[in-house]
């Protein structure tokens, strides 16, 4: 569609803005729109120009690009929807030394000037002394830096509300990449903070996680992080929601740890049985086993906040059915402690199948169809 809608020498940019353009505290994605010509109706030229959907601040940004549809070498021109937004050309060297032929031009031309627009939006808060100590405390006291933090104002009411988008500094790197992989992307966790009075009156937080760190993490919900306290500050407030991130993930890199030695310690007991097993993500494990000449399938199915709540185990009996499926039943209710080793969960789930399967095998017996 971009081959057939834009002129040639528009549609190598568009195609890097579509295909690379993440920008800003949110990693979000570029998008476009109101593709036209600018050209008279009746000549029907290819599309030159073009809107540009920016992610920012919480809220987007529309900046109109517009090319010149006849001569190439020329960079483009910018109309953004801020009027009070008036960058020095100077300032933005992708514009000033712009290369025909260099494709990222136009995105790098994109980044220069959402700097820009941040340092200009941070600058207005020097007309609003609540929110000016929150930004300046929250840069020198969080661990954060100028370009962690954007600022939008609404434009319609200058008392508000403004909206604090802020990166969290919390690792990520050290999630299983098992646990991602399904979901390309940055991995980030970013908070935005919205005072509905520029007086701080009242400070509304909301917790976004990317796709990847979310899967892995769970839903933004389950993390539960606390309201904006009265009388409160961000440079108080956002310590306490990185802390919480952090724990997070390092009770998830210990679960995926302690769910790698509970397989390893079953295969250690079981491992002449094993019909099957998880040997990625650690999740389950299934064994044929036999008592007195009767045989039966046994699997474990360890839950997402394991070890903090105990495994499923399943017993299949391989001769009875029921309602046309195999008999089975379903445990929850035998010894466990999230702190026992691996190693003494598998010994105390044999001790368990010894005493569990007389009456499995009874029960499979007598119910069967």
């Amino acid at each position: 569609m971009v081959r057939s809608l834009f002129a040639p020498h528009v549609q190598r940019f568009v195609e890097v803005v579509l295909r690379q353009g993440k920008t800003g505290v949110s990693s979000g994605t570029l998008s476009i729109t109101s593709s036209k010509s600018g050209a008279p109706f009746h000549e029907q030229r290819p599309f030159d120009r073009f809107k540009l959907i920016i992610p920012y601040g919480g809220q987007s940004l529309t900046w109109e690009v517009i090319f010149d549809g006849e001569h190439e070498e020329h960079p483009p021109d910018f109309i953004f929807d801020d009027t009070e937004f008036l960058p020095n050309i100077e300032d933005v060297h992708s514009l000033c030394e712009w290369t025909p032929r260099d494709t990222s031009c136009l995105l790098r031309s994109v980044h220069e000037l959402l700097d820009l627009y941040r340092k200009k939006t941070a600058s207005q808060l020097k007309d609003f002394s609540r929110l000016q100590f929150e930004y300046s405390s929250l840069i020198h006291q969080a661990d954060l830096t100028e370009s962690d933090v954007e600022v939008f104002f609404n434009r319609k009411s200058r008392n508000g509300p403004v909206n604090f988008l802020i990166r969290l500094p919390v690792d990520f790197s050290k999630i299983p990449p098992v646990l991602t992989r399904e979901n390309l992307g940055e991995d980030s966790a970013v908070l935005l903070i919205t005072f509905q009075t520029t007086e701080g009156v009242k400070i509304i937080p909301q917790l976004y996680l990317s796709p990847r760190v979310e899967q892995s993490l769970g839903e933004t919900s389950a993390l539960r992080i606390p309201s904006f306290p009265n009388g409160g500050c961000l440079m108080d407030y956002v310590p306490i929601v990185t802390e919480l991130l952090t724990r997070k993930v390092d009770q998830i890199v210990k679960g995926f740890m302690k769910r790698k030695e509970y397989i390893a310690s079953f295969l250690s007991v079981f491992g002449r049985s094993l019909i099957e097993y998880d040997a990625e993500s650690f999740s389950q494990i299934t064994f044929l086993l036999e008592y007195k000449h009767f045989f039966f399938l046994f699997s474990s199915f360890l839950p997402h906040n394991f070890p903090q709540e105990k495994p499923s185990f399943i017993f299949q009996s391989v001769y009875h059915a029921s309602l046309g499926q195999p008999y089975t039943s379903t445990c929850t209710n035998y010894p466990y402690s999230p702190r026992w080793s691996g190693s003494e969960m598998a010994e105390r789930a044999r001790s368990f199948i010894l005493e569990y399967i007389p009456s499995f095998q009874w029960n499979s017996v007598t119910n069967k169809c």
